[in-house]
């Protein structure tokens, strides 16, 4: 693995740490709920960067994405 490699997979596991420490003392409530002017709620953005990941490093590279197709249906880009 590239030096290249490691530092984009760390990237990614230090962004998904954000996201779970700026989100874990939200409520359902908060978590679903679309704030006026936005189009998604937060668990939809979180579910959509889940989504653009899957898609970006294994669809791109030709392997299998760990996501059933409906789920990537509903929160890939363009959806909402």
């Amino acid at each position: 693995m590239t030096n290249h490699t490691k530092q984009n997979i760390e990237l990614l596991k230090v962004t998904r740490a954000n996201i779970l420490e700026t989100t874990k003392d939200l409520s359902f409530q908060e978590l679903t709920t679309i704030p006026d002017g936005f189009s998604n709620s937060i668990i939809w953005n979180i579910i959509h960067l889940t989504v653009t990941e899957q898609l970006l490093c294994y669809g791109l590279s030709g392997n299998e994405i760990a996501l059933n197709k409906e789920i990537i249906a509903k929160f890939r880009k363009g959806s909402s």
